[in-house]
């Protein structure tokens, strides 16, 4: 399976982050809030991010409108049913990420990779709630998404990996097969490494680009 949709659950700083450089890289975005106040506010930061790349020669308008034509929010994460690859991105909160595990694991279709962005907690523990657990892991970005060109994947001990060696850190454009399903190195710009399975799943302090 190719990712073509993305759903991004939260659009605070991180979130927005992930729903701008996936947009860009073309991909089909939805992004959820908890309600409509907090959704405009990381859509508007969305636009105003953007609107400062053209400003600053980094991009033109055509572009801009392009890229938010391929971003839709919600309130409502049923609107995540049609995903292929969905990153959690609420704050480091364990229960908070499972519950939203669990309602997603009931909502998307089997297929679907569930990815958390946590930086600190353990991926497998948030994949215990699912029935997919070979389809979670951890897709962890890096602050401010739109500038840091460096993405993390981490594995559990239960996440299906194909296609690359152990530990290895990928090329730039370079493409891997994770899940079952092939997640690509879908931000073009960015460098992957892949944290090594460990107990806890916890990331490298090292991280690489290349």
């Amino acid at each position: 399976m190719e990712v073509k949709k993305i759903g991004v659950v939260g659009c605070g700083l991180m979130g927005r982050g992930i729903v701008e450089v996936s947009a860009k890289a073309g991909y089909d975005v939805t992004v959820s809030e908890i309600n409509q106040e907090l959704l405009d506010k990381g859509m508007n930061a969305i636009k105003s991010s953007l609107a400062k790349a053209v400003e600053k020669g980094r991009s033109t308008e055509d572009e801009k409108n392009a890229i938010l034509k391929r971003i839709k929010g919600t309130t409502n994460t049923q609107d995540f049913k049609d995903r292929d690859l969905v990153v959690e991105a609420a704050i480091e909160n364990i229960e908070l990420k499972k519950k939203i595990f669990k309602e997603l694991d009931g909502i998307c279709p089997p297929e679907t990779i569930l990815a958390s962005n946590t930086s600190c907690l353990s991926v497998i523990d948030i994949a215990s709630v699912t029935k997919r657990q070979p389809k979670v892991m951890g897709v962890h970005f890096f602050n401010p998404v739109p500038v840091m060109k460096l993405v993390e994947l981490v594995r559990t001990i239960t996440t299906v990996v194909t296609g690359h060696s152990k530990g290895s850190v990928s090329r730039q454009n370079e493409r891997h097969a994770l899940a079952p399903s092939m997640l690509a190195a879908s931000y073009n710009s960015a460098s992957i490494f892949f944290s090594p399975a460990t107990n806890k799943n916890m990331a490298s302090p090292k991280f690489f680009q290349t």
